[in-house]
Formats: C-alpha cells, structure tokens, sequence
C-alpha cells in the first residue's frame, strides 16, 4: 500500500507559531465567553453489543458513570472482541510490569506479593497466544490455506470452543504455543534469540511455556492457595523461587509473543489488501 503523502512536512516542521495562518479562526473573545453554555452528557448511557444490551446508568453502586469525572473508562466500544486479545494482553502485562516494579523497589516483602503478579503474566502469555491463533485462523484462511490445531482443521465455531471452552484445551500454554509456530513458520518467523541468555531458540522458549504449564496448568495456581482438583495446596510445601529472575525472564517471553502478534497483524493486513486487488483485477476482466 502506497501512503506517501504530497505535503512538504519538512516546511511544516519549520513552520513557527507565528508562520500559521489564522485569519479564518476569529479569536474568543469575552463576549463569546459571556454567551456560552457549558453542555455535559447525561448521566444515562446506552451500551450495546451483539451478545447483551445493557442500559447503564449513573445509579450503579460499583460500575456508576460520574460525569464530572475525568477517570470513565469505556470497554468494547468497537465490540469486536476477538480482535483485542493482544490489546487485553498487553494491558494485562503493563498492570503486571508496574506492580512487579513497585515490589522490586522494596528491599524486601511478602512472599505472597508475587502471586497475583505472576497470575497477570500468565494470563497475559495466554492471551498473546490465542490473539496469535485467532489472526493467524484468518490469515491462513486469506492465503487458501488451512492452520491445523493439534493436527485437526476445525470451524471457526469449532476454533472458538477449543479457545475459550470449559475444558483444558483453553488454557494448554505448549498446545498453544504449537499453533503459534506454524503461523510464524507461514510468516517465514525466525526463532533465534542472540544475547538473550537463557533463550537460544524455540525449544528454550518451550521448554518455559511448558514448565508454566506444568506448575499453573489451569491458570488458578496462583490465584487460589487451595486447589480443589488435587485436593491439596495449589503449590508444593516450601516452593521458593527468585522473582526478580522470573519477572526477567517472563517479560522477554511475552516480548517475543507482542511481536509476533505486531507482524501478523501487518501480514493480515496486507494478505487482504492483496486478495481485494487480485479480486478487483479478476473482476475487471471477466466479459
């Protein structure tokens, strides 16, 4: 895609205030100021989407819209959610990063502070990984090709119960991650980490995923002390880890993970505005 711009910026770059031209911007002056009205929303928000319609208003005692308040936030505004996985993912990394931040700043703490920590890291390695599958499902499917998932060609519907299902497969980090590397293969990705001690290749990189597997198959390890399932502690007796080391390590992880979800946005992207201009070009010669 050609964007290239005919404005000289160089020029604008140079430009000072005094160089702009606001001749057709009349200045505000008192009297403007002395006719106008200030106009805020009403406190009654209508939110829809295509699965709940919700009218929300400011009466909620938690979820309540204040409208003098600068902090409302507004979540799935362009409800499309399976398109914002790796946008949940880094913010969920981001909330990780600060906290884990603040803890190293102290010379010492609680050994329970890291585990709502690690929980955000590792909800955030998942959702870069199915972020990666769900593109990757359509960049496959714009190229006329098929992305196999454990070796099996599903439905989208299928995808999605795989994804986001009750059972195990939704949270199995190594079988994502699987997937992961077909895509980047598709990509022509390169695995190969330089200076990144103890990451040489994809196979280091595994063997991390499945050892977070293994210790926090269900994402719950570090959320509950208790695991219901096992019917014992959620972690062996005495488990001591370095958590500076971790946090180290993890972050690099899911650096690896938002890039390559970076670049296979751009490859979709791409991959459909080639298939529309190969279809425009088929169309304008058939008779």
């Amino acid at each position: 895609m050609n964007n290239s711009s005919k404005t000289d910026w160089s020029k604008i770059d140079a430009m000072t205030d005094e160089d702009i031209d606001t001749s057709d911007i009349p200045p505000l002056d008192d009297e403007f100021f002395s006719r106008a009205e200030l106009r805020m929303p009403t406190s009654k928000v209508l939110i829809v989407n295509s699965t709940n319609e919700m009218t929300q208003t400011s009466s909620s005692l938690l979820f309540d819209v204040d409208d003098s308040s600068n902090h409302n936030v507004t979540i799935n505004w362009r409800d499309d959610p399976l398109d914002e996985f790796d946008i949940y993912a880094g913010r969920y990394q981001a909330a990780a990063n600060k906290l884990a931040e603040d803890l190293l700043s102290h010379p010492s703490f609680h050994d329970i502070d890291p585990c709502p920590i690690v929980f955000l890291y590792r909800h955030a390695i998942e959702l870069y990984l199915k972020a990666i599958c769900l593109k990757g499902y359509k960049f496959f499917q714009v190229l006329n090709e098929k992305l196999l998932f454990d070796g099996k060609e599903l439905t989208e519907e299928e995808l999605k119960e795989k994804l986001f299902g009750r059972g195990r497969n939704g949270h199995h980090l190594p079988s994502l991650l699987e997937t992961v590397k077909r895509v980047t293969e598709k990509m022509s990705g390169n695995w190969s980490f330089e200076d990144c001690t103890p990451f040489q290749g994809y196979q280091d990189f595994r063997v991390a995923i499945e050892e977070f597997q293994a210790l926090d198959s269900w994402s719950s390890t570090f959320r509950y002390p208790y695991s219901r399932k096992e019917n014992t502690a959620s972690l062996p007796k005495g488990f001591t880890f370095d958590f500076a080391s971790f946090k180290e390590k993890v972050e690099f992880i899911i650096s690896v993970l938002d890039g390559i979800s970076t670049q296979l946005r751009i490859d979709l992207d791409e991959a459909l505005e080639f298939a529309y201009h190969q279809q425009q070009a088929e169309e304008s010669f058939q008779p």
